[in-house]
């Protein structure tokens, strides 16, 4: 098990405490709870991802995806899984989101959002 200090400073653990716990022990237990639901699919397919898995470090709350691979290599069996933190993303997505259904010199609601409802 192998751990970078890019997850590391994400994740506001320790490498080694990353190395040690299993993957959903690295999170809270709403998020371990949807990972844990995801592992079976994945294992069963090889692979799988789940989206917007949020995780709070040092009062900030930042929004993962993660992709799972199943690997058998020599015999043995290997977990890949890969972090993208896309906070940036979904808070631009938000605001675009606002923009779109707000007048800008109100503030409310515009038709768009009445039409959609």
């Amino acid at each position: 098990v192998e751990a970078n200090q890019a997850l590391s400073d994400l994740l506001g653990r320790s490498r080694s405490e990353i190395v040690r716990a299993l993957l959903p022990g690295l999170f809270d237990v709403q998020q371990a709870l949807r990972l844990e639901a995801a592992l079976p699919a994945f294992q069963e397919s090889g692979r799988g991802a789940l989206t917007d898995i949020l995780v709070k470090t040092g009062g900030a709350s930042r929004s993962l995806d993660i992709s799972v691979s199943y690997i058998a290599m020599n015999g043995e069996n290997f977990i890949l899984a890969m972090f993208k933190d896309v906070t940036e993303q979904r808070d631009v997505q938000r605001k675009i989101g606002e923009l779109a259904s707000t007048d800008s010199l109100t503030g409310l609601y515009n038709k768009r959002v009445f039409r959609v409802k």
